[in-house]
């Protein structure tokens, strides 16, 4: 969907974080139970806001101090959610509304893990925030799993970014149009390629839809966790092992030699 950088960046200003994300990015709302992460002696609360293709956001309330948390505690809480839900990321907030912490974790399957902490304070024009969250919501790309390819004329790619495609097609409406080149068909023929071959690759982290085997495996793996999880037998590592590993990988029929 088309996003307006300009509202993007008020609803940062005024900590308007439902508007931004529903109203400007497409995001769904998250009717969940908030949760409650307990850490160095304080229980913090995470509450649900929004949710996009299997990525949900919190909001976490200040400390007792009425501040947002020291960074080492920023990684225990973010840790913790992921017990909860493997892709996600956090919104820190101060009592006085003066300083924002976004905070989430770059997962690449064969890769290290790459923490994120982007910082906003009052004043500030929010636009290399906005800029990511852009970036951010055409990644996930929940509308229809689009995809865009830039090749050159000699067969060769440009760029995977997304947005860097989007803003080198961007023309009003005076803009000429280019005839096509003899190779046309060959190029979309290997654009289609390169992205089949992109999308094989980075499969992990697309639980599909909700009627599918995958999805569903999960969410009630997930269901049975969160009732569990606080009782004499709680989830075992492997349990949560499994769970990773089918967010991050394609169900595969199986079968035995013979039959």
């Amino acid at each position: 969907m088309a996003t307006n950088r300009q509202q993007i960046q008020r609803h940062i200003q005024d900590f308007n974080f439902r508007k931004l994300f529903v109203n400007e990015l497409g995001w769904d709302h998250l009717n969940e139970p908030p949760l409650t992460i307990p850490c160095d002696g304080q229980a913090y609360v995470l509450r649900p806001l929004v949710e996009k293709r299997g990525v949900r956001v919190y909001v976490c309330d200040p400390d007792m101090q009425g501040k947002i948390p020291a960074d080492p505690i920023l990684r225990k809480i973010e840790r913790e959610v992921t017990k909860y839900a493997y892709e996600h990321f956090i919104i820190y907030v101060d009592a006085a509304k003066q300083r924002q912490v976004w905070q989430w974790v770059k997962r690449e399957q064969g890769k290290p893990l790459a923490p994120r902490l982007n910082r906003y304070y009052k004043g500030q024009s929010g636009e290399l925030l906005a800029q990511k969250l852009e970036v951010l919501t055409i990644a996930i790309d929940e509308e229809d799993n689009d995809a865009l390819a830039w090749i050159n004329r000699k067969g060769e790619s440009v760029t995977q970014s997304q947005m860097a495609i989007l803003r080198a097609a961007e023309c009003n409406i005076n803009t000429s149009s280019i005839a096509r080149p003899p190779e046309q068909h060959d190029l979309v023929r290997i654009g289609v390629e390169h992205i089949m071959e992109e999308e094989t690759r980075n499969i992990g982290g697309q639980l599909g839809a909700p009627s599918g085997a995958r999805r569903r495996t999960y969410e009630r793996l997930k269901q049975y966790v969160e009732k569990t999880k606080d009782t004499l037998l709680p989830p075992s590592p492997e349990l949560y092992s499994v769970m990773e590993e089918i967010y991050r990988y394609p169900l595969q029929v199986w079968k035995e030699q013979g039959n």
